[in-house]
């Protein structure tokens, strides 16, 4: 729901894992819309288009809405001079029913009160428009139904820095609620403060936590989630598969009337959806009661997920950026900072987090230096990987061997050590122009 915007409702598919990717994918599309709206209006009516420059988020603690993707997606969003600032909230733990709830209630009512039967998602979809349509107080109702969405945090991995969890053996009370992120023009940085409540005062950070360090990616780079590219939808997909024999069993009930509830076409219908990642097979299972072995019939997944890959790209919602902001940023209210002890340990940015692979490298010596480090941190790993080719350490093995008379250690030859002191120091350069390192550090 969107104060003086109207209601936005969001129908994902099953093939769609309840994640940070769909609450991000959401969040957009809706400023998305709102953006298109307004321009719309503007044409109507000849009047300016009224900007959207500040984005305030509420939602309950869940994981899926309590993120550093999430927040790294506003920070995007003020980076990009799409937002002014943003803030994110959360409700306490026990405290989360609030008037999202009871605009949901409305369609829940109507669905009961018309006796629907909801056979598909498109049928849910329509419910939803009857239920607003049906009431004499008018509101602008959207409803998208989602068959995929993007991979957010993909796009982010490696951008997003990785902040310190805060312990969960504490009261809900005593743990931040409040997430303000700021541009800061002087730097040109966005910064991340936090405190207990919207409506306290004191923030719980003294120093700010630096939430665009290193950039941010383009939007094309911004990939559809698919089984194929995502571990986390493939494995999603695959127990899915699993429940297709427990939801044809539907179809068998015995209750009278349900062969005219649901009729073959809605069987056959259902089954082509499943075919994109499913199948039945049988299989000779042991019964250890009986002792007997007997045949089973099982549903799986395909052994590939192209069918369903394509199903999912090529009905994903088209992700744009906003309508930028053109006000001046100095018309934001001027912030208050003070500070309070907070009663748990202080989110931080942890330096080692950043460790992104730069798989570009040519030097596989140089494999695990890390993207977007310090100078110091530069020439540290380079020197190191240096080192290591210099006087390379051969690898453990697990298997138990005889034990042997130790034989005299042996010097790497000059001309396997020099090739690979020359590898390494042939990847510096490229660490040098990655990292942002002056001429002089190359000297050395």
């Amino acid at each position: 729901m969107l104060s003086g915007e109207g209601h936005y409702f969001y129908i994902a598919d099953p093939l769609v894992p309840d994640d940070s990717n769909l609450t991000i994918e959401m969040l957009h599309l809706t400023w998305q819309y709102i953006g298109k709206r307004r321009a719309e209006k503007s044409k109507e009516t000849g009047m300016p288009v009224v900007e959207m420059k500040e984005m305030d988020v509420q939602a309950d603690g869940c994981r899926v809405n309590k993120n550093k993707t999430k927040w790294a997606w506003m920070s995007w969003l003020i980076t990009t001079k799409q937002q002014l600032q943003a803030s994110d909230n959360y409700m306490l733990v026990g405290h989360t029913h609030d008037l999202m709830d009871a605009i949901l209630a409305i369609v829940s009512r109507w669905i009961k009160k018309e006796g629907l039967v909801i056979k598909y998602l498109a049928d849910l979809a329509k419910s939803v428009i009857d239920a607003f349509n049906q009431r004499e107080q008018k509101s602008y109702v959207r409803v998208v139904v989602l068959h995929s969405v993007h991979d957010w945090k993909e796009f982010f991995d490696g951008f997003a820095p990785p902040i310190e969890k805060i312990a969960a053996n504490i009261p809900d009370i005593e743990r931040p609620h409040r997430f303000e992120l700021w541009h800061d023009s002087a730097t040109d940085q966005v910064h991340l403060w936090y405190k207990n409540l919207r409506q306290k005062e004191e923030y719980w950070n003294k120093e700010p936590l630096i939430m665009n360090e290193h950039g941010y990616r383009d939007l094309k780079e911004l990939k559809v989630a698919t089984p194929n590219n995502n571990l986390v939808l493939q494995r999603h997909v695959k127990t899915l598969a699993q429940s297709r024999l427990k939801f044809d069993k539907v179809f068998n009930l015995p209750v009278p009337g349900i062969k005219h509830l649901l009729t073959s076409a809605d069987k056959a219908s259902w089954d082509e959806y499943w075919d994109l990642f499913s199948v039945i097979t049988t299989e000779r299972v042991w019964i250890e009661k009986e002792q007997v072995y007997r045949t089973k019939a099982l549903s799986k997944a395909t052994s590939d997920f192209d069918m369903v890959s394509r199903f999912m790209e090529a009905r994903a919602q088209h992700i744009e950026l906003l309508p930028l902001v053109q006000a001046a940023r100095e018309t934001l209210k001027p912030r208050k900072l003070v500070h309070v002890v907070p009663p748990v340990a202080p989110l931080k940015v942890t330096k080692a987090g950043w460790s992104k692979t730069n798989v570009g490298f040519t030097s596989k010596c140089l494999a695990a230096f890390v993207d977007g480090a310090t100078d110091t941190e530069c020439v540290r790993a380079a020197r190191n990987a240096i080192k290591a080719a210099a006087n390379p350490i051969p690898a453990k093995s697990n298997k138990a061997a005889a034990p042997k008379k130790p034989a005299a250690p042996k010097a790497p030859t000059a001309a396997k050590s020099k090739a690979a002191v020359a590898t390494a120091a042939k990847g510096l350069g490229e660490i040098r122009i990655r990292s942002g390192l002056s001429e002089g550090l190359q000297s050395w």
